[in-house]
């Protein structure tokens, strides 16, 4: 079995270093530093490694690519109510608040802490782009502060099932090990959990500091509602409807093992920026409990409908993700289709995905996609939608155990489904349409790839890439988004971004960029 490198990063001031060393007291068979650490700085420690550093959500790409597959990289991101945040306290900063929405305190071994690192909404973008990238196929593991104090022992099951880790002891009882200065500094003192802790924005003396903050910034209303802490904004209306003067009487509080509040220093805001979220929440057309469809317009003479593939989350952070949405505008709407029971269509009603969808796709050529279970998905209702190009990243001819007993991967998913109405992809591939099915070069995911048909309107390609994230295998080498173009315009395996050829009906693709390809011309 593969070394592996677990990875905690994503929102500062969220619990971190207090999961952190919940890890540190139970985790058995990871190395795990007594500091923080920047992840890129160990990956060639040998065995399994867990690392921490929030800010390391900035550099996943960079860390992906330097592993080069050596490793199995597993991204654990950390999320907290974001008033919470930005009305947090570091010890090391006792007159000031630590956590804004545009900045946060950089704080130096040595030396003076300096408002200088980004805060709350840069962090937030870049959880986004990861999330959406494709670069961690087989999901991310979103982590609420609120969930980790108020059910410590539910998410160590979680991690157990979903990363495949192995505990021994409590996440409960993290406080009884010792504990590093720099690992204590960062949670102003070591105590048992405390779930007082939580919303603790409501303190009369931070009223002006949230005001402040969502009047600034606010596209923080529309995060602090996808992220499930508020369903509107009357919660603001009532805040800065109550009396300034409730504020001014409050006795403030030292900075100690048990704070994380004081009064605001006085200082005179900086001028109001605009979002640096670069778009917006993307619309929802339909949802029930087991299907969500969401919808950007575009003018195009394509409808792009993108079947959403396999994620995993905790207290409402669904790491199922709108993807490929940087194809634009240009060819047309842009439909999102969630499978949420991620049940490779056994709980879905395709037919309700038709209807829905039927004012968009009229009078335009029709495109289904994905990327695995979403891959799988594209394929399987590509003929009830009518499309006429059906692009699939990694999908799986069947996960049934009595047809694919060879892939274990999925094992907890399928163990959910009641019934099998759509046991595999078996005569699901329509004459009035062409496939373009890409395959990573490994053995489970060749298994798969023997299992389809070979058809003249199916063209199988296998990509030189070890993992199953064959989409991310293809970025990489700049080929993701051109290839997609090429496919959406019907070109043939000799029209392709990259050079390949034919071996026993699968095209082997040659990503090296030195090679001379086709271009592909947008029509």
């Amino acid at each position: 079995m593969a070394d592996r490198h677990l990875i905690i990063a994503g929102q500062g001031r969220a619990g971190s270093t207090l999961f952190y060393n919940m890890l540190r007291y139970s985790l058995k068979r990871f190395h795990m530093p007594q500091s923080e650490a920047r992840a890129v700085t160990l990956l060639g420690t040998p065995g399994n490694v867990c690392t921490k550093r929030p800010f390391d959500i900035f550099e996943m790409p960079d860390i992906l690519r330097a592993v080069a597959g050596r490793k199995r990289v597993d991204l654990i991101v950390t999320l907290r109510d974001p008033r919470d945040i930005l009305t947090s306290r570091h010890s090391r900063v006792p007159d000031d608040y630590f956590y804004g929405a545009d900045l946060c305190y950089f704080i130096p071994p040595t030396g003076k802490p300096e408002l200088r690192a980004p805060g709350f909404l840069p962090v937030h973008k870049a959880i986004l782009e990861v999330a959406g990238s494709g670069l961690f196929p087989q999901g991310i593991f979103f982590l609420k502060y609120e969930d980790l104090v108020d059910y410590p022992d539910d998410v160590q099951r979680l991690l157990a099932e979903q990363l495949d880790l192995e505990f021994e002891g409590s996440f409960q009882d993290f406080h009884r090990q010792e504990i590093s200065s720099d690992l204590e500094s960062a949670m102003n003192g070591v105590r048992a959990l405390d779930v007082s802790r939580k919303e603790k924005w409501k303190a009369p003396e931070h009223r002006e500091r949230i005001i402040e903050q969502f009047t600034r910034f606010p596209v923080l209303h529309d995060i602090l509602i996808s992220l499930g802490y508020e369903n509107d904004r009357r919660w603001f209306e009532e805040l800065v409807a109550q009396p300034a003067a409730a504020a001014e009487t409050a006795v403030p509080r030292s900075i100690g093992a048990d704070d994380g509040t004081a009064p605001t220093t006085g200082e005179a805001p900086i001028p109001a920026v605009g979002s640096i979220i670069d778009h917006p929440a993307i619309p929802t057309l339909y949802e029930d409990e087991t299907l969500k469809i969401t919808h950007l317009p575009g003018e195009g003479d394509h409808c792009v409908l993108t079947f959403i593939g396999v994620g995993h989350g905790l207290g409402g952070i669904d790491q199922q993700s709108e993807e490929f949405r940087k194809l634009g505008p240009q060819w047309g709407p842009q439909v999102f289709i969630f499978d949420k029971r991620r049940s490779w269509g056994n709980a879905i009603d395709v037919d309700r995905i038709a209807a829905v969808t039927a004012p968009l796709r009229e009078g335009r050529t029709v495109i289904s996609m994905g990327l695995s279970m979403g891959g799988f998905l594209a394929i399987l209702a590509s003929s009830r939608l009518g499309a006429r190009r059906c692009i699939s990243f990694a999908p799986q001819f069947s996960v049934h155990p009595d047809i694919a007993p060879f892939d274990p991967r999925w094992n907890g998913d399928i163990s959910e489904i009641i019934e099998w109405r759509v046991p595999s992809l078996e005569g699901c591939f329509s004459p009035a349409c062409q496939y373009y099915a890409f395959f990573p070069d490994h053995p489970i995911e060749n298994r798969h790839l023997a299992l389809f048909p070979r058809l003249p309107n199916l063209h199988h390609f296998r990509i030189g890439h070890g993992d199953h994230n064959v989409a991310g295998g293809l970025k990489e080498a700049g080929l993701l988004y051109p290839a997609l173009r090429a496919s959406i315009l019907g070109a043939g395996p000799d029209e392709m971004p990259f050079r390949c050829r034919e071996v026993e009906g699968v095209w082997l693709a040659d990503l090296d960029p030195a090679s001379p390809v086709p271009a592909a011309q947008d029509g």
